[in-house]
């Protein structure tokens, strides 16, 4: 895990720039705490500041004493009801990321620079089941 820039944490997360609403310590063990969640090879700090901005906004609805659950789709006051929009998720995981606007980020970034793969050599023969000619192998 690359070490933190706690400045460049904040030029990021423009939301968490006041120190006093966001002590230094606090981000820093948030940013920490992000080493448990993400296994990734990476040289960008830039997953871990992600995580660390979703941590710090579901903390900050737990201290609110609401619970994140997802889009609201509609409202009313009056004889209180709420509808809300199932995620379009496949799994818990995306479903936690998908409670914060960092954490869409995150999954974002995670799908476009987890999908690789390369090409070994540079015959058309290592990109495909069957060889050029149609014959397998």
């Amino acid at each position: 895990m690359p070490p933190l820039n706690l400045s460049r944490l904040r030029l990021l997360l423009p939301e968490y720039a006041d120190a006093d609403e966001y002590p230094d310590e606090y981000v820093t063990a948030m940013y920490d705490a992000t080493g448990d969640w993400l296994k990734i090879r990476s040289a960008s700090s830039y997953p871990y500041v992600l995580l660390t901005a979703h941590l710090l906004a579901l903390n900050d609805t737990a201290k609110a004493g609401e619970t994140p659950s997802g889009a609201t789709t509609s409202a009313s006051v009056d004889k209180v009801s709420v509808s809300l929009a199932a995620p379009p998720v496949k799994n818990g995981w995306q479903h936690w990321l998908s409670l914060t606007a960092r954490g869409q980020q995150l999954w974002a970034w995670l799908k476009v620079n987890a999908a690789g793969g390369w090409e070994v050599g540079g015959l058309p023969e290592r990109e495909a089941f069957r060889k050029v000619g149609g014959v397998f192998w």
